[in-house]
């Protein structure tokens, strides 16, 4: 059992990961560490819900992920800064009370949760500075999401399941308007990743974005392409996506493309596909304006 009065009460950072926790356990450490400025709980079986009240003054940054049995969060923290929370498919409830302070936060969450997370924090979404999503989605044209007016940061690093139209995801890019750095990731859960050619039947028009109405990302400075060239299968889908928000960044300075190679065993990759994906990676780089500082690793 813990005891404040041995020194416990001074702890301000609590990283818990694989830990046995019940709820009445974990709140009763919050309410017994009263300086407690940031809890991290990652892969907790035993872990089903827990309630974080007003009483945690001094908490800035909670993290509540990869807890498998996790179905019931609530939120009240007037001071928290940062959450980030990913579930599983035995989610159910959360409730996101006052957090005046939140600029900060990550969900990862499959397709409509990650939807109806969007909606639930529109309540304090003008004060969000910073929005990170991994998800895995079945995208369509109707795709519509909340406005994030102040967000300067988006990671957005999604999971296609299948092959289908890109469009639908500028939708994300264009809900952050003051928008100042982008890091994307896109893979394909299709099964065709890693050959040198895509068994769908879909036509390359079907993710072709050249015919669509321009937007405004004024204020996009820097944007990093994490992971999508690192299949050739893919290229001719995703450049047209990619080359649209180039187009778009008016002011854009960064491009950083990571091909992916480094995480990636030798001998899965073949030389000519290799060569093929950073040749396509090179000949984006060729339509970007001279401006931009380009960077392929």
């Amino acid at each position: 059992m813990f005891h404040s009065n041995r020194g416990g009460s001074s702890l301000k950072s609590l990283d818990l990961v694989c830990v046995t926790l019940s709820r009445e356990l974990l709140e009763f450490l919050l309410n017994e560490l009263t300086v407690l400025e940031q809890l991290r709980v990652r892969s907790s079986d035993d872990l089903v819900s827990l309630k974080v009240t007003e009483s945690s003054k001094c908490l800035k940054y909670l993290d509540i992920c990869h807890c498998p049995n996790m179905k019931e969060l609530e939120v009240h923290a007037p001071n928290l800064l940062s959450l980030a929370f990913a579930w599983n498919h035995r989610f159910g409830n959360v409730v996101f009370g006052s957090l005046p302070s939140l600029v900060d936060v990550f969900f990862g969450e499959y397709n409509q949760r990650l939807l109806l997370r969007l909606k639930q924090i529109r309540s304090f979404s003008l004060q969000l500075t910073k929005l990170s999503l991994h998800t895995a989605m079945v995208v369509h044209k109707d795709l519509v999401i909340p406005k994030f007016d102040n967000v300067k940061q988006l990671e957005f690093r999604v999971s296609l399941r299948g092959h289908q139209n890109l469009v639908a995801l500028r939708c994300f890019v264009e809900a952050c308007p003051l928008l100042h750095e982008l890091a994307l990731e896109i893979k394909w859960d299709c099964g065709c990743a890693m050959k040198s050619t895509c068994d769908s039947v879909a036509e390359a028009n079907d993710y072709d974005l050249t015919e669509e109405n321009r937007c405004s990302l004024e204020h996009l400075r820097k944007f990093e392409l994490d992971g999508p060239f690192r299949f050739s299968s893919h290229v001719d889908y995703e450049y047209s996506l990619v080359l649209y928000i180039i187009k778009n960044a008016m002011k854009l300075e960064s491009f950083i493309c990571n091909t992916g190679f480094s995480e990636l065993k030798f001998h899965e990759i073949a030389d000519s596909s290799k060569e093929q994906q950073i040749e396509a990676a090179r000949q984006l780089a060729m339509v970007i304006p001279s401006r931009v500082n380009v960077e392929i690793i």
